[in-house]
């Protein structure tokens, strides 16, 4: 008697680059940091938004980066989700230390590491200025 085998589809394998050209496929800026929030990951449309190139942030921490009321107090968002478990949209306009500000809509999820701990946090900024001229 043969066994019939009952195979799964191969799944693919994706690499660092492979995630990189995915990531900046995504229209909105994108931003992964660690728990500690240092800066892992920028997209293209987060440097696009935010005027400031991507390679020269990876490795800052991200209110190194962004200078508003909120960096490095208790009210940070990426603060407040440490002792949450949901995701985060406000609207804000910070000012980049480029000079350059407008207003984004930002999503922040924090996702787990291998052990569930907070592994570090994803951050999506939507460029706002389309939709406050209507």
């Amino acid at each position: 008697m043969n066994a019939t085998s009952t195979s799964q589809p191969a799944q693919p394998q994706f690499g660092h680059q492979d995630w990189q050209r995915i990531l900046d496929a995504v229209s909105d800026g994108l931003i992964i940091t660690d728990p500690h929030f240092t800066i892992l990951f920028v997209n293209r449309a987060f440097a696009a938004l935010s005027g400031v190139d991507a390679s020269s942030l990876v490795g800052k921490k991200c209110h190194d980066v962004f200078t508003c009321e909120l960096c490095s107090t208790p009210k940070c968002p990426l603060t407040a989700l440490q002792s949450l478990d949901e995701q985060l949209v406000f609207d804000h306009e910070p000012h980049c230390k480029n000079g350059k500000h407008a207003p984004w809509i930002v999503t922040i999820t924090a996702y787990p590491d291998a052990s569930g701990a907070i592994g570090g946090y994803i951050e999506r900024f939507t460029d706002a200025s389309a939709f406050r001229q209507v």
